[in-house]
């Protein structure tokens, strides 16, 4: 972690990640990136988590080309981006998903729900 980090900062990201906040792999796109955005921000709100914090903790969710791309380009600049500056960037970048194959499951509209709901279940037990 970053030495100039606080105690409470590192507090606030110890809790973060015990709250298990879903990935975004740009590669596999198993998550629309506006669900993935709007967990990040249920994750944020439930933590606690300061508003210069949430970019970073956002960025260390990223797998795949939007985890390389972050590193090259998004990650220089967080001291001087907000959160909906990012949001806008992500969007631009990965939204929306190509329409689903006929073939292909449709997805519960209920998924993201129940992860949060198991996520609040584990924060609340720790």
């Amino acid at each position: 972690m970053d030495p100039m980090m606080t105690e409470e900062d590192r507090d606030s990201v110890t809790v973060f990640f015990r709250a298990h906040p879903l990935s975004f792999d740009s590669t596999r796109r198993t998550v629309h990136v506006e669900a993935w955005l709007h967990d990040m921000e249920q994750t944020f709100l439930m933590c606690h988590i300061p508003d210069y914090l949430e970019i970073m903790l956002a960025g260390k969710c990223l797998y795949g080309d939007a985890r390389l791309w972050w590193i090259d380009i998004g990650e220089r600049q967080v001291p001087s981006r907000t959160w909906a500056q990012f949001r806008a960037v992500m969007l631009e970048r990965y939204g929306p998903l190509q329409p689903r194959d006929e073939g292909a499951p449709a997805r519960d509209p209920d998924i993201y729900r129940d992860m949060r709901h198991t996520r609040y279940q584990m924060l609340s037990q720790a």
